[in-house]
């Protein structure tokens, strides 16, 4: 059994923007065969596209009419969630490029530290994608059933609504950042967000976490909220 300083030595960053490395015989067990890395990786890249595809045509139709559409609060907000779908579908539509290279069990990681973290703040934004979707539901409530008009909702309800979306992953964002929280994700294969490093640090007594201890805490300010909306 190696001691804590021999596997510090092993398991390092490199540097902010350089390659992260560690033995994937020795510190991971691996969750997934080639062949379902291979599809993990893929997917996204397939589905990311059509959703930005899709989002690009919900914009494309709110500008070409905006004299129109803007005026009401409803096509505004389509419209900035179709603008930060567009933005994450883009994120996970990069799937393993963005993953540091050399990270074991994730197939056709190119990417570096620095890619790793930027994903990861990226992904964030996917609150802002609660917080509109589910006032879209809430908007026909207000005017349909309680007979809110568009001007009240103009004034109290939507700056309420884009200051939530917007603000609160910035600010997650920014503390993730500033304590080394976004890493390679184990599970969702591809991905970079919220994760110890290494991989195993916190159910394997011979290797030490790195970055992102306590991790779980910050998992479940995005995911509670998010699966809230």
């Amino acid at each position: 059994i190696r001691t804590r300083g021999e596997l510090r030595n092993r398991i390092s960053w490199k540097s902010s923007s350089g390659p992260m490395s560690f033995d994937e015989s020795e510190y991971r067990d691996q969750l997934y065969t080639e062949l379902q890395s291979r599809i993990l990786v893929n997917v996204p890249r397939l589905t990311g596209s059509l959703s930005i595809l899709g989002s690009s045509v919900i914009v494309y139709i709110i500008l070409k009419d905006r004299k129109h559409k803007l005026r009401r609060v409803y096509h505004r907000i389509l419209l900035a969630y179709s603008v930060f779908d567009i933005l994450c579908s883009f994120n996970y539509a990069l799937s393993a490029a963005v993953v540091p290279k050399n990270t074991p069990g994730v197939w056709g990681a190119t990417g570096n530290v620095a890619t790793c973290e930027a994903s990861g703040f990226v992904t964030h934004f996917t609150f802002g994608l609660g917080v509109y979707g589910a006032f879209l539901c809430i908007y026909y409530v207000l005017v349909l059933r309680y007979k809110i008009s568009e001007e009240t909702l103009a004034r109290k309800v939507e700056p309420l609504v884009h200051f939530v979306a917007i603000a609160v992953p910035l600010v997650l964002g920014i503390l993730m950042l500033d304590k080394d929280m976004y890493n390679p994700a184990n599970v969702f294969v591809g991905w970079c967000f919220v994760n110890c490093y290494p991989m195993d640090c916190l159910r394997r007594e011979e290797i030490e976490c790195h970055r992102g201890e306590n991790y779980e805490v910050w998992v479940l300010l995005h995911f509670v909220p998010f699966i809230g909306f």
